[in-house]
């Protein structure tokens, strides 16, 4: 079960020293399988806070299921799912991650929509999924099946991105089918509970009831880190820790009041990105270590987010006030070092953290983004506040115009920029600041001289500590 990796550890294990073993942060692969050897399976998931992530199963179509699928009957009563757009009551396709559907090539793309159509179809109509028998797995449920012309390794990585990319379809189950009938086709696999049409529609309104009164909190913060920290709040509050029927799905915590890692993750994504947060899911395959946590993208630049380990389930008292805390913020908005070589690595060289959260391949062929900046929650306090960000939104709509003298460069206000610093570049040459602190939302460049050209680039600034997010850079001839 969960254990959390926090400032109590070290009550825990008051005798441990810290080394001051160095673990590099490129370490091989290999070091890390060879260390997890040292640890049976129950001792992990007994001692460590792995999520208890399951994979998805693959099952195969029978020849009679593939007869059928390629009947004309069939495909009579499976209408495309394309037709289902146009009276959609739950419009939940941006309640999803795009992130690693935009590094996709334009054929992954293709069925990656095709897969977002039968998908909205599934949560807009009462149709039942149908099912199916594999000899290993049993019984299993399935959506309309998908032909695909990739490679079936291209198209085993877009359905898993697809399901782990669009948790508001909670009815799947991360798993999926395959056969080959004059192509080869490929279906989702769906929660033997949610088959039934019927029955998933009365559950999807329940999940939206949740999902619309906790995207109404979130949008009435007054900043990003309080949107995010609540999001982060409302699915703390909601569960404890514990397996359950829809652990792996968002559901489970939505309706009901247990989950793992991958409901908490899920549900994280779904209420940011419907509050216009940009997340993305990743997870850890290392044996031992199965995992699921999220990134946030804030003002351009990524974050990572560990809902699950900073849920303490109201069972430990961090700040000695004698109330148990339901949650905290070691791992809320962390840059990669900071979020991989935490507090129990700085002070017990353990490396729990760095074993959970190391990515699976899947997640690299698309190339995972970097986490630079951290909101260096104070560990002073035992992390029970949140940090702070540290940049603001880069400039938009930069204009440039000849002025009788010089040149005027303007753009629209950013959310708490206090004032702005402008920089120029004359072709070929390295930028300078041409306006330290300007207070309003344009400046003219009087200095800029007439048949040169220059190239202007703005930054909004809240104080001098704050992390510079360039505009686009706009160039013009005097």
């Amino acid at each position: 079960m969960k254990k959390m990796s926090k400032l109590f550890c070290g009550l825990l294990a008051a005798t441990m020293l810290f080394t001051g073993v160095s673990f590099p942060f490129t370490s091989n692969i290999s070091e890390v399988k060879a260390a997890e050897a040292d640890y049976s399976y129950e001792e992990v998931v007994d001692d460590l806070p792995t999520g208890d992530l399951l994979k998805g199963k693959e099952y195969h179509f029978s020849n009679s299921d593939l007869k059928k699928i390629s009947s004309i009957k069939y495909q009579a009563n499976h209408v495309l799912a394309s037709y289902y757009g146009a009276s959609e009551t739950y419009k939940w396709t941006g309640y999803g991650s795009d992130y690693f559907y935009g590094k996709m090539s334009a054929k992954q793309k293709a069925f990656y929509k095709e897969l977002q159509k039968v998908c909205q179809k599934y949560l807009n109509k009462k149709t039942n999924c149908s099912s199916s028998y594999d000899p290993d797995y049993g019984t299993f449920y399935y959506l309309d099946p998908v032909s695909s012309s990739l490679s079936r390794t291209d198209t085993i990585r877009v359905l898993q991105i697809f399901a782990y990319s669009n948790p508001q379809y909670y009815f799947l189950d991360h798993g999926f089918v395959s056969g080959y009938s004059s192509g080869y086709v490929y279906a989702l696999t769906a929660y033997p509970q949610f088959a039934k049409g019927s029955t998933r529609m009365s559950c999807t309104k329940k999940a939206n009831n949740t999902i619309n009164s906790w995207v109404k909190q979130i949008k009435k913060q007054s900043s990003l880190m309080k949107k995010i920290t609540k999001a982060q709040a409302l699915v703390c509050n909601k569960v404890n820790y514990a397996t359950s029927t829809y652990d792996q799905s968002a559901y489970s915590v939505f309706c009901d009041n247990k989950s793992v890692c991958a409901g908490y993750s899920s549900a994280f994504t779904v209420i940011c990105e419907a509050a216009g947060i940009d997340t993305l899911i990743l997870t850890s395959s290392l044996v031992g270590y199965e995992h699921e946590w999220n990134m946030v993208k804030i003002h351009g630049n990524w974050y990572n987010m560990d809902v699950t380990w900073d849920d303490l389930d109201n069972q430990y008292d961090l700040n000695g006030d004698g109330k148990a805390d339901s949650y905290y913020y070691e791992y809320t908005l962390r840059n990669d070092q900071n979020f991989i070589y935490d507090y129990n690595y700085r002070n017990y060289n353990m490396l729990d953290s760095y074993y959970s959260h190391y990515p699976e391949s899947i997640w690299k062929s698309y190339s995972i983004p970097k986490a630079n900046l951290d909101t260096s929650p104070s560990e002073s306090s035992m992390y029970m506040s949140a940090g702070s960000i540290k940049t603001l939104d880069k400039p938009s709509s930069v204009k440039l115009k000849k002025a009788t003298k010089g040149v005027t460069v303007s753009w629209k206000k950013v959310s708490g920029a206090k004032y702005y610093i402008v920089e120029r570049k004359v072709s070929g040459g390295s930028w300078k600041v041409v306006a330290k602190k300007c207070k309003s939302t344009s400046y003219t460049d009087t200095s800029a001289k007439t048949g040169k050209k220059y190239s202007y680039r703005i930054t909004a600034m809240k104080n001098s500590k704050t992390v510079k997010n360039y505009s686009a850079t706009k160039t013009i001839k005097r």
